[in-house]
């Protein structure tokens, strides 16, 4: 027996927000400024636990996906390096991209683990379709 219509749609529903989490996702008002904030070095000091690394995932995603504050950006792949003191100190952002990522727009080879972030030599996300397919993000530490 087939499941009613109501839940079928409230189980795509569902399936779509936790693929496309960065788009169903509400954001703090300090988040939606940064994010919506422009240009190529801004800064944003805070507090321990306000959401600076989520909003930098999200400004980071939306970029290469050509979404939110950058649908008008030249189209095209871009390639991104991120970059941070110590390994240590990029893990807690590295968690974040890959919470937000939708998973069916990156290589089959970007691997992810808990408590060490991406891996690879330089750990990357090849993005491989999509609105942002060809475009590439580069972590590396100084």
């Amino acid at each position: 027996m087939s499941a009613p219509a109501h839940l079928r749609l409230a189980a795509r529903a569902a399936d779509r927000g936790r693929r496309l989490r960065i788009e169903y996702e509400s954001d703090t008002a300090a988040q939606r400024r940064w994010i919506e904030m422009t240009g190529r070095r801004i800064l944003w000091g805070a507090a321990n636990q306000v959401g600076k690394s989520r909003a930098i995932a999200k400004k980071l995603l939306h970029f290469i996906r050509a979404t939110g504050p950058y649908e008008d950006r030249t189209p095209g792949p871009k390639k991104v390096l991120v970059m941070s003191f110590s390994k240590e100190q990029m893990e807690p952002l590295h968690e974040k991209i890959w919470e937000l990522l939708p998973k069916d727009e990156i290589g089959a080879d970007v691997q992810f683990s808990p408590g060490f972030g991406f891996r690879g030599k330089p750990p990357r996300i090849l993005f491989t379709s999509g609105k942002g397919a060809g475009s590439v993000i580069i972590f590396a530490t100084y």
